[in-house]
């Protein structure tokens, strides 16, 4: 219901907003897990009014996945497509949540493989894949969110039931998506790919995700969405303001102009 409530605000505000920014500057493109659909907050149509957010989500991809095209998500193939078909000035990647929170962790019971191996993995197989959607697109990295479920689930709720397989704390989650992170964005660093990091903003003294970022919905795994989708907007403000530093191919209002 609250998802419904932030679409229609979504849909009323830029109906409001249009006549005083007429059209859209920039197009941008969001692949990703279920964490992306915070482009739905309203946020972003107040914040940055003339940037249209395309999403394309997949609920449960994973960035050890990514790479693989017979996966169950089939994430790669969905991603792949998207990116052929839609014009857009900005691709924006946002994985990593669902391996260090779940994934990888129950990863170490399947294949017997210890967790700095998986993490390997899984980071290669991201950094593959945004070396490749870099080869021919603007792209920016947002880091996975850090898990907000506590030790103790709830058994009546499926989602956290699930992730309550793995017996992994809170924080030994967390210090796996820091690192996770950290090397994600010394990865993109080191190639000239602009990296979005709310983790700082997220964490509390305790080191922990901190009770205002945490979901109103107790056991839900997402990040609240209004002090995420505020840190976010901040960000992509400031790297939309940057000239680009390198462009792999033309934006997406250069090819409506090639290609009416």
């Amino acid at each position: 219901m609250r998802d419904a409530h932030e679409a229609l605000s979504l849909r009323v505000w830029r109906r409001l907003a249009l006549p005083t920014h007429p059209g859209y500057r920039a197009r941008v493109l969001v692949l990703g897990d279920s964490h992306v659909r915070v482009f739905e907050h309203v946020w972003f149509a107040i914040s940055l009014p003339r940037v249209r957010f395309d999403i394309e989500y997949v609920p449960g991809a994973t960035a050890i996945g990514i790479e693989n095209r017979n996966s169950i998500t089939s994430a790669l193939l969905r991603f792949t497509d998207r990116l052929a078909l839609s014009r857009h000035d900005w691709v924006l990647l946002n994985l990593g949540e669902v391996d260090t929170a779940y994934s990888l962790w129950k990863l170490v019971e399947f294949r017997s493989c210890p967790i700095p191996e998986l993490l390997d993995e899984a980071i290669r197989n991201y950094c593959d894949f945004i070396t490749e959607v870099a080869a021919s697109h603007r792209v920016a990295v947002l880091s996975a969110p850090l898990p907000t479920l506590a030790d103790q689930a709830a058994p009546c709720d499926e989602t956290a039931a699930v992730r309550q397989q793995v017996s992994a704390s809170q924080r030994e989650r967390t210090e796996l998506a820091l690192e996770f992170n950290a090397r994600v964005r010394a990865f993109c660093e080191a190639h000239d790919v602009p990296y979005l990091d709310s983790s700082p903003y997220a964490l509390g003294p305790d080191g922990l995700v901190k009770q205002s970022w945490r979901h109103r919905r107790r056991f839900d795994h997402h990040y609240a969405r209004a002090p995420y989708a505020r840190c976010l907007a901040k960000q992509l403000k400031a790297l939309f303001r940057k000239p680009a530093a390198r462009r792999a191919g033309p934006t997406a209002t250069e090819r409506d102009e090639v290609h009416p």
